[in-house]
């Protein structure tokens, strides 16, 4: 509907047709996404705020390539509403659910189904309404990213009122068994010019997890393990103390990348057979830095070449980590820990997690974190 030239309530249904994009990467990935169906009901606030409901709906969407690396996602809706009460509280509810996700090559997969969810209550409409103007005012003007960050937080910190609630679900079936999330954030101390970090800080926090205990091994070995080395090698590039050496598989595959950087016109013949060299003499990471530091090239190709070299043994030092049997029913290392730092409870065949914060005291299924 359109009153004094503006639109005020808007109904729209659309339908997008099937889609195949083929050839869309060297590996020859095709996009193949039956028909989308677009969904809008929403009307204009008095005070410039947009509340409605939107859906959308993909029957199927699928990913393939020639690496064999495929992707099958069925009966994927999104929903969105969001609305306004007297002009004081804006209110946003997400639903997302999908029948099944397939990934070729993936031991958790298929997940069927999935089921999220977010909803927060109790926004303050006028501190939206400002960070919506804040975005509108910075996409037209010239503006640092720092002066940007900082002003996004103060206006996000606007968003939260005394009594804004904010609460999360998820829920999946995997292969490997469930996993199950609910997390709640209420009674914020919000005052005038609060700091986003203190707000938080200050909330009273309720999370519970439970997750199915071969889906949990499976994880930590996946995604936690073998970020292990690299986790302590952050802070210098390399692993504190790492003794270990190229192989001659990690010699050729290094090799191959000095090639690499001498075809793109980064190396000289002549030095990439300098750093060659140095690769044959199975040096440390710290012998490998001085030899290197007698190469005359750039700084800024050393520490590209430093790091591929360091790269090379953090995974070669994540394999001799991580145990042989990497069976979904066997406990890690790190699971194990946490069970007796009382971190992470067995329960029957899964592990939960209790986090709770109030007052500034977080807790740990009832152990107190240090500050």
């Amino acid at each position: 509907a359109v009153t004094n030239n503006a639109i005020n309530s808007l109904q729209s249904n659309y339908i997008i047709g099937a889609v195949l994009a083929k050839n869309l990467t060297a590996d020859n990935t095709q996009v193949n996404i039956q028909p989308i169906s677009l969904n809008y009901d929403g009307a204009l606030n008095a005070i410039g705020l947009w509340a409605g409901n939107f859906k959308l709906s993909a029957p199927r969407i699928m990913i393939t390539n020639l690496s064999g690396k495929n992707i099958n996602v069925e009966s994927l809706i999104v929903t969105t509403n969001h609305d306004i009460g007297g002009n004081t509280f804006y209110n946003i509810t997400e639903q997302l659910s999908l029948k099944k996700l397939d990934v070729s090559d993936n031991d958790i997969t298929p997940v069927s189904p999935v089921n999220l969810s977010l909803t927060i209550s109790n926004l303050s409409a006028q501190g939206v309404l400002n960070l919506l103007h804040f975005f509108q005012k910075t996409s037209s003007t010239d503006i640092s990213n720092d002066d940007f960050h900082h002003q996004l937080l103060a206006f996000v910190s606007q968003l939260f009122t005394p009594s804004t609630t904010v609460n999360c679900n998820a829920a999946f079936t995997t292969s490997l068994g469930t996993f199950m999330l609910t997390e709640g954030m209420s009674d914020l101390n919000v005052e005038p010019n609060s700091a986003l970090q203190d707000i938080i800080k200050k909330s009273s926090l309720q999370m519970n997890v439970r997750v199915s205990i071969p889906l949990a091994n499976k994880l930590v070995k996946t995604y936690y393990q073998p970020l292990m080395p690299a986790m302590g090698a952050r802070s210098s590039g390399l692993a504190p103390g790492m003794n270990l050496t190229l192989n001659q598989n990690d010699v050729e595959l290094f090799n191959e990348q000095i090639a690499s950087l001498m075809q793109r016109g980064k190396l000289s013949l002549a030095t990439s057979m300098q750093i060659m060299t140095l690769s044959h003499e199975h040096l440390t990471p710290e012998q490998f830095i001085t030899g290197l530091a007698q190469v005359k090239i750039s700084t800024d190709t050393a520490a590209q070449i430093t790091h591929m070299y360091s790269q090379i043994l953090i995974n070669e030092q994540a394999k001799i980590s991580t145990p042989q049997n990497t069976g979904a029913s066997q406990s890690t290392p790190a699971i194990d820990q946490w069970i007796k730092q009382g971190y992470l409870i067995k329960d029957n065949d899964d592990y939960t997690i209790s986090i709770t914060q109030d007052n500034g005291v977080t807790k740990i299924n009832g152990n107190t974190l240090p500050n």
